[in-house]
């Protein structure tokens, strides 16, 4: 009993490890000097609008979601913005996280 215990315990301390070596943080993703960039750009276009509210609602797609609004600017499937990080961003699709696979 005393070696079966131990192995599960190895395994289990094993898998541990592995997991928590393997796992990528969240916090990473702003270490990338393209994310940087393209959130620079995305701050200062939405702070050229004004300040963030939520109000209302909208449809988007099938949902209904809270008004995202910067300034008198309602953002719910306006895509400008993202669209100019995307042209001053070109190498790289950075927005759609699918890309980073």
């Amino acid at each position: 009993m005393n070696r079966k215990s131990f192995l599960v315990g190895l395994l289990a301390a094993g898998c541990f490890i592995a997991t928590s070596t393997l796992m990528t943080s969240p916090g990473n993703a702003q270490a990338d000097s393209k994310v940087a960039k393209a959130m620079a750009i995305l701050k200062a276009e939405t702070a050229k609008l004004g300040a963030p509210k939520v109000e209302g609602t909208d449809q988007t797609a099938d949902k209904t979601t809270p008004g995202l609004y910067f300034g008198s600017t309602k953002v719910n499937n306006d895509f400008t913005i993202v669209d100019k990080v995307k042209a001053e961003c070109p190498s790289e699709n950075i927005l759609n996280p699918l890309n980073r696979l």
